[in-house]
């Protein structure tokens, strides 16, 4: 009797240190054959479960494309790694003892000379490059956040068209939670931070920032940040108080007419050929389920490769996605 190949149903991508394979059809109870003889598969296996390839005792680590990514509780060989067989768990590394030199090579870049060497984004007076043109609603505080998502969304039923305004990708607002009643110190500094982060975001043209007026996060703080002033940008900045507007009716209102003044001085910025070397793509981790590492994440390998070679940057972006990829990474 000729046996069917575990291969054939399952990925297996280093059966000299994996002790699991994912399986990518329905396995049925049986004997399969493995490169290091056969298995018996003692239960059914659905596409993307993982099955022991080997006896894994309890408290060693599950390891799957060289990596360990969990410990079992006791998995007989043949049988499934379920989630009451396992328990979250990766092996402590010591930065010291990481050698770089030694790291294994991903090979060698790839070099197609068919992909675009420049792409249209819009350049500004800084040098940074954005692959958008955003008119942006920022407010200082939570108090200020839900009249911004009333201005960005309303402007962007009622004034903006790609037809009216070819060069801008439309008018966004990030409200937040944060800034009113925080503690002094840190935090009032980590919040101006990142607003005056996204307001200096190459992808934005121009904004209008809004703050309640009485809280720590105000515009007055706001401007230490930009270093300077908020009424002394490198980009079209309008700026709106609630309280000096007569409160949510009176700040919408002054918001979606700023909005429609500052669309056509957005516009002015037009789209120009740029190296794709000026492109900065950040990653993040997605589903997380059992095919990312075979799927997903090879895919994006390569574009990252594609991207690097060309001289372009790439972010990781969640740092728990690092856990367990110390030594690859």
């Amino acid at each position: 009797m000729t046996l069917s190949t575990l291969s054939s149903r399952a990925i297996i991508v280093d059966s000299a240190r994996d002790n699991v394979a994912l399986a990518v059809t329905d396995v049925a109870p049986g004997r399969y054959e493995l490169a290091s003889g056969e298995i018996e598969v003692a239960e059914p296996v659905a596409p993307g479960q993982r099955i022991a390839l080997r006896d894994i005792p309890a408290g060693a680590f599950l390891v799957q494309y060289g990596c360990p990514f969990a410990i079992s509780r006791g998995i007989r060989r043949g049988h499934r790694a379920d989630p009451d067989r396992i328990e979250p768990g990766i092996p402590k590394v010591d930065p010291a003892s990481v050698d770089l030199a030694a790291a294994p090579s991903s090979g060698p870049l790839p070099g197609d000379d068919t992909l675009p060497t420049s792409f249209a984004g819009y350049r500004r007076s800084n040098g940074l490059v954005g692959t958008r043109n955003y008119v942006l609603i920022i407010p200082t505080s939570m108090c200020a956040s839900h009249e911004s998502k009333l201005i960005a969304d309303d402007a962007d039923r009622r004034f903006w068209s790609r037809e009216k305004f070819p060069n801008v990708d439309g008018i966004r607002a990030i409200p937040h939670d944060k800034g009113c009643g925080c503690p002094d110190g840190s935090a009032v500094s980590q919040t101006m931070r990142v607003l005056a982060a996204y307001l200096a975001h190459p992808n934005v043209g121009g904004a209008i920032v809004i703050e309640l007026g009485c809280e720590k996060t105000n515009l007055a703080a706001f401007g230490h940040f930009l270093g300077g002033t908020v009424e002394t940008p490198v980009k079209p900045v309008v700026t709106i108080g609630v309280q000096q507007s007569g409160g949510t009716g009176g700040t919408v209102r002054e918001g979606l007419k700023r909005v429609a003044e500052l669309l056509p001085i957005v516009n002015e910025t037009a789209r120009s050929r740029v190296s794709v070397g000026e492109v900065s793509l950040g990653l993040k981790c997605g589903g997380s389920d059992a095919f990312s590492g075979v799927l997903a994440n090879p895919a994006l390998c390569v574009v990252r490769d594609l991207l690097v070679v060309r001289g372009g940057t790439l972010i990781l972006t969640e740092m728990t996605g690092f856990f367990g990829a110390n030594l690859i990474l």
